[in-house]
């Protein structure tokens, strides 16, 4: 119910918090990494787009960008669709300034939270030089050279009213190695809305720590959900789409 709560709350009560004014988040800063990403995040939303049919973006519809940091690839889904689009993203600065700069579209929603398979309040890490690279995997991140931060974290299942699952029609879901996190969190949501994921499967494997949770959850996806099977065992981290029969 805490999570229920929190998250009907104006979006300044809850993400702004912890809004630091440092360099690493000033607008300057900000505004030149959404410019450097915003030609990859316009091909990452097409290829989530282009597996959708076409009549299914034309109203009463739904997208879900999960690990949105700057929201570029929301942006892209609001310009090509009628669609909804809901934003969630851990990074408090990030949410804010994904909030600021697309709080006047009526079809907008920002969500300052990563997603889960349990409520929880969880140790986050943000990459000093990636501002792309943030990530729940402590493994496959170097403290010294990065940030800690806490963030609250809930399952897709808990904070996705029935009613708003209905229309969802596409998820991208690029969390730097939380996938299987992710998906463990939606499972619910999933078997009621089987629709295509775009989702980037961190680093292969070979090289990520919890390699055989990420393949469980990709194999549920096969296996319980009624995806059609795909070969996700790259040597390096790369996007996939997977796709409902």
């Amino acid at each position: 119910m805490a999570v229920m709560l929190a998250f009907w709350l104006p979006f300044s009560t809850l993400a702004l918090a912890s809004n630091h004014q440092e360099k690493f988040f000033s607008a300057d800063s900000l505004n030149a990494w959404y410019k450097k990403i915003e030609p990859h995040a316009i091909e990452s939303a097409d290829a989530l787009l282009a597996a959708i049919p076409a009549n299914k973006k034309q109203s009463d519809c739904l997208i879900l960008d999960i690990g949105a940091n700057l929201c570029a690839c929301s942006k892209r889904f609001l310009q090509q669709t009628n669609c909804e689009v809901w934003a969630f993203e851990a990074v408090p600065q990030y949410a804010s300034f994904c909030y600021e700069r697309l709080k006047r579209h009526p079809r907008f929603r920002v969500l300052p939270l990563a997603m889960c398979e349990r409520p929880a309040t969880l140790d986050f890490y943000l990459d000093h030089a990636n501002r792309g690279w943030n990530t729940m995997e402590t493994r496959m991140t170097d403290t010294k050279q990065g940030r800690k931060t806490s963030v609250l974290c809930a399952p897709l299942d808990n904070v996705l009213p029935r009613v708003n699952a209905k229309k969802l029609i596409g998820a991208k879901i690029d969390t730097e190695g939380a996938e299987y996190r992710v998906l463990a969190g939606m499972h619910d949501t999933l078997m009621l809305s089987p629709v295509p994921l775009k989702i980037e499967v961190g680093w292969g494997p070979n090289a990520h720590p919890k390699w055989d949770r990420e393949a469980e959850q990709f194999e549920w996806l096969f296996t319980e959900a009624g995806y059609e099977r795909i070969d996700y065992n790259a040597t390096s981290t790369v996007d996939v789409i997977f796709r409902p029969l």
